[in-house]
């Protein structure tokens, strides 16, 4: 498995938090991977009026809202 650095600035106010934002960045990229996997498992299994494509790109468009 590969490793991903995510590099962040934090303004000088808010570094009293840079354990927390670190943990909410942790666990949205986690779920990410989760819903990822989820979708690999089942492409093929699952029936669906979209493509695959398209419930794709709707992952990828809720992961950054």
């Amino acid at each position: 498995m590969d490793e991903v650095i995510i590099k962040i600035r934090i303004p000088e106010e808010f570094e009293d938090l840079k354990e927390k934002i670190e943990n909410l960045v942790n666990r949205e990229a986690e779920e990410v991977i989760r819903k990822l996997a989820v979708l690999k498992r089942a492409k093929g299994c699952l029936k669906t009026e979209k493509s695959w494509q398209e419930l794709e790109a709707e992952l990828y468009e809720d992961a950054y809202r």
